[in-house]
């Protein structure tokens, strides 16, 4: 709330095609038109809301209301910000990515923030050259030369891996929003990694340094952390406190134990903590972390006495090893072969 005024943060995920494009034959988009109406429906919403009568409306009028959409200009932070993997032709300094995609779940902080999670950003892309093999770490991302049928590359080039390779390494970040503040553009956190983000489940720990707790959900990907360097103070200003910290990955033991690995260019052997913000997954395996299945959502309660993550399935543990060639074997935190129905962890840190 702002001054009594209730202000609500909500994400628009996903678009369903044969809803959308219901007028077309084809159930997708055909016209530039149609492509702009798919790019204006994901993103993040924020709005005003009133309660009256018993009843909450939308305050039409309100200067709070805005959408950040796919053609939203944001500010790139963190080790990412101006690296040549984030060079475009559109952004040739690399810190100005446009547009924000399947924001999954969310988070909040205890400055007035909102976390909206960038997840399943690869099935926008795409290829026009015919027989375009993306690269080893595009596929690590589930990026392919066909999309999931929306036909951004068409109309933007900026979907087109063939032509803007590095466009997608702009994507599956956590994006910060000032809600309370509709000029300021939002942030996407390059500490806090790259890949399918669920959510983000932020604690203020006993030094008051920042935890953020992240899962990648995907199967056979990782369970993440990220610390801040700075401090938090609840009368200062926290509106740089993500962009720079230490971020780790999930190694789980048969004794139901665990540690953290620092993601850093000594344990994992790449060359630059940028390289490791833009590669997240495959600073994971090169370390070793546990291979999951499917970490969603993370919760903390309000005692801060653990931390909990919903495991969602994988038909793959003890099958098949995951995008990154990493195995998946059966025990430990994930033990059951072909997990169809998933489980709940917890860990006390």
């Amino acid at each position: 709330s702002s001054d009594g005024r209730t202000i609500l943060a909500i994400n628009n995920e996903y678009t369903n095609l044969g809803i959308m494009y219901g007028n077309r034959a084809s159930k997708k988009p055909e016209t530039t038109e149609d492509v702009s109406k798919g790019q204006a429906a994901i993103g993040v919403t924020i709005m005003e809301v009133s309660e009256a009568n018993e009843r909450w409306s939308i305050v039409i009028d309100s200067p709070f209301n805005r959408r950040i959409t796919a053609t939203t200009l944001t500010e790139l932070t963190g080790p990412a910000a101006g690296h040549k993997l984030v060079h475009t032709d559109f952004d040739p300094i690399g810190n100005s990515p446009v547009g924000t995609l399947n924001n999954c779940g969310s988070g909040k902080t205890p400055w007035g923030t909102y976390l909206s999670c960038e997840e399943n950003f690869n099935s926008f892309f795409a290829s026009s050259e015919f027989g375009y093999n993306p690269s080893v770490d595009m596929k690590r991302y589930g990026l392919k030369s066909e999309d999931r049928g929306f036909g951004w590359h068409n109309i933007d080039q900026r979907f087109d891996l063939s032509l803007h390779p590095n466009e997608a390494n702009r994507f599956g970040y956590i994006l910060e929003i000032d809600p309370l503040n509709p000029d300021t553009p939002p942030k996407k956190l390059s500490a806090l990694g790259r890949f399918k983000h669920e959510n983000a489940a932020l604690v203020i720990n006993h030094d008051n340094r920042v935890v953020v707790y992240m899962g990648d959900d995907e199967s056979g990907e990782f369970l993440y952390r990220f610390v801040s360097d700075a401090t938090y103070s609840p009368r200062g200003d926290n509106t740089h406190i993500l962009e720079t910290g230490s971020l780790y990955a999930a190694k789980f033991q048969d004794t139901a134990r665990g540690y953290w690995i620092e993601l850093t260019p000594e344990t994992t052997g790449m060359d630059s903590q940028a390289a490791i913000s833009v590669y997240t997954r495959q600073a994971g395996s090169l370390v070793g972390a546990t291979t999951m299945d499917r970490p969603e959502w993370i919760a903390i309660p309000p005692d801060d006495s653990a931390v909990y993550c919903c495991l969602t399935n994988n038909k793959h543990r003890g099958k098949k090893a995951n995008a990154g060639g990493d195995a998946t074997p059966v025990g430990g935190p994930n033990p059951r072969v072909s997990n169809k129905y998933g489980q709940i962890i917890r860990w006390q840190p």
